[in-house]
């Protein structure tokens, strides 16, 4: 799943400043040490690791903020399980898209299946679990209040909501984060501003078009 860069820069994870970029993979530590690496890689953007096999562990993590300080997370690893807690960032949402593999969000009682391409959005206060029984990849985006549409306040969900891919809106967005990923260690913050325009936009369209006041399990 890609080489492994230097160890020491993997070590750098406290990149809280617009434009950083950040990238970190276990291959850059000895195999008894990846499991806690990966953990506390994880740890700083607010993911918890729950469940993972040491033996066949790896994990790759890639972040860039943009200059409006929305964080983009990608996550490229083995089986294992996560959950997301950013209730210390209140009033922020985040959307996660599944890029490859097959994934289970539970929260409270509720869980979905999410395919290729499928979104999962929440307002920060809720807390997701995430399952992968296999390999996967996942991009993580963090939008803080202070660029939050008011438009936006009121459809995003306060629970994990699923946005399937069968909207015109949920596509292109979903194809514009996939596309973004491909690229992400490798684009500077200014670069990421037309992303920073449009994606308030979609994500509006999207959530009134997949009915978000749904449960998590709710068609799209």
């Amino acid at each position: 799943m890609g080489s492994a860069p230097d160890r020491t820069e993997r070590l750098n994870l406290s990149s809280d400043g617009v434009g950083c970029r950040l990238l970190f993979t276990t291959n850059a530590y000895p195999r008894e040490e990846r499991h806690d690496a990966w953990r506390f890689a994880l740890q700083r953007f607010s993911i918890m690791l729950r469940q993972a096999d040491d033996a066949a562990l790896y994990g790759e993590l890639v972040h860039s903020r943009s200059g409006q300080r929305i964080d983009f997370i990608r996550l490229t690893a083995t089986a294992q399980k996560y959950s997301l807690d950013l209730s210390e960032r209140p009033g922020a949402c985040w959307l996660a898209v599944l890029l490859g593999g097959q994934a289970t969000v539970e929260h409270g009682t509720e869980n979905v299946a999410l395919a290729d391409s499928d979104m999962v959005c929440a307002r920060s206060e809720a807390i997701a679990h995430f399952s992968f029984p296999g390999d996967h990849s996942l991009l993580l985006v963090i939008i803080p209040p202070a660029i939050l549409d008011p438009r936006l306040k009121t459809p995003l969900p306060a629970t994990p909501h699923r946005i399937g891919a069968e909207s015109t809106a949920a596509r292109v967005m979903s194809s514009m984060l996939r596309a973004l990923s491909d690229t992400l260690i490798d684009t500077a913050a200014d670069q990421l501003a037309p992303i920073e325009l449009a994606l308030p936009e979609f994500l509006l369209a999207t959530l009134l078009d997949n009915a978000p006041t749904r449960a998590l399990g709710g068609g799209g």
